[in-house]
């Protein structure tokens, strides 16, 4: 995404996911904005998956980038101020730990499907 070529951007967001206390008021906000920006993208394309209009193949990848995000601070800050995205949270903590092949595999498969 675009926006976090921004330097100050880019602060705020690692800050954020990693010690979100020394944010500010203000920053904490922007940060919880720029996550709802984030999982409503993985919300949308999880919906699609459960819909059955978008393959298990390409959603899994999406879904391990974002359970690696649950792990840290900032999301659990987050998710203490927002209810919204609980289902796509409850599907990814019950996802296996580690991805059935590593995600740059999966990504090669992919491709090489997109190919054929």
């Amino acid at each position: 995404i675009s926006m976090f070529s921004d330097a100050e951007v880019s602060r705020i967001c690692h800050l954020g996911f990693y010690d979100v206390e020394q944010l500010t008021g203000d920053e904490q906000n922007r940060f919880s904005h720029m996550l709802n920006t984030i999982f409503n993208i993985y919300r949308n394309l999880y919906h699609q998956y459960i819909d059955g209009t978008y393959t298990e193949e390409r959603w899994l990848p999406f879904a391990y980038e974002a359970k690696q995000m649950m792990v840290t601070p900032g999301v659990d800050f987050f998710r203490s101020r927002t209810k919204t995205y609980e289902d796509l949270f409850t599907y990814l903590e019950q996802l296996p730990a580690e991805s059935p092949q590593p995600l740059s595999g999966l990504m090669s498969q992919i491709r090489q499907n997109a190919r054929a």
